[in-house]
């Protein structure tokens, strides 16, 4: 995910270069496990003070379901917008005065290089849904027996099931009873 850009830095303000992404999807978190390559359009346009990557990218990941904790995978899709700023002027090689703090922007190293991985992977994290299912109607986990409520959890069948104590589980248990599900 790295792209030489001086060639593009010697050119006018509003010069292109396309490219399409296939590769490898950088580490998210422990969590998160990527199973596809990360796909998309790379467009660096440049600008008057450095070079505009734009991207829309799309990969396959493995997370948790929010209910059962049990693997499920998604499709994410996304896109942005990033400027990136010169460190180095690329004619005579002095150092460059570096940005304002207050400006968000990226820089290009040294060598005249974007490195979008970093970049690519925020944008990744955003992009996750917030709670993961494995199936729209997954019945999540017993509250007692801590089993997936898919048939392998007896607490329903048992006379005498093993009870939570104090106001929470109570709450529970009539939260339960009012949804049906005890």
């Amino acid at each position: 995910m790295r792209y030489h850009v001086a060639a593009l830095l010697l050119e006018p303000v509003g010069s292109v270069r396309e490219s399409l992404l296939d590769e490898p999807m950088p580490p998210l978190d422990a969590d998160v496990v990527a199973v596809a390559p990360v796909r998309g359009q790379v467009r660096l346009l440049r600008s008057g003070r450095g070079i505009l990557a734009s991207a829309t990218l799309a990969t396959r990941l493995r997370l948790a379901c929010s209910r059962c904790l049990g693997d499920t995978e998604e499709e994410i899709t996304f896109s942005f917008d990033e400027e990136f700023r010169p460190t180095v002027d690329l004619v005579t090689g002095v150092p460059l005065p570096a940005p304002d703090a207050s400006e968000e922007c990226s820089l290009i190293d040294e060598y005249h290089i974007i490195d979008l991985t970093d970049v690519v992977r925020q944008n990744a994290l955003l992009a996750l849904p917030m709670k993961p299912l494995c199936q729209k109607s997954c019945p999540g986990l017993c509250p007692v027996c801590g089993e997936r409520r898919d048939g392998t959890c007896r607490c329903a069948e048992a006379e005498e099931p093993a009870r939570a104590e104090g106001p929470m589980a109570e709450a529970l248990r009539t939260w339960l009873a009012s949804q049906g599900n005890r």
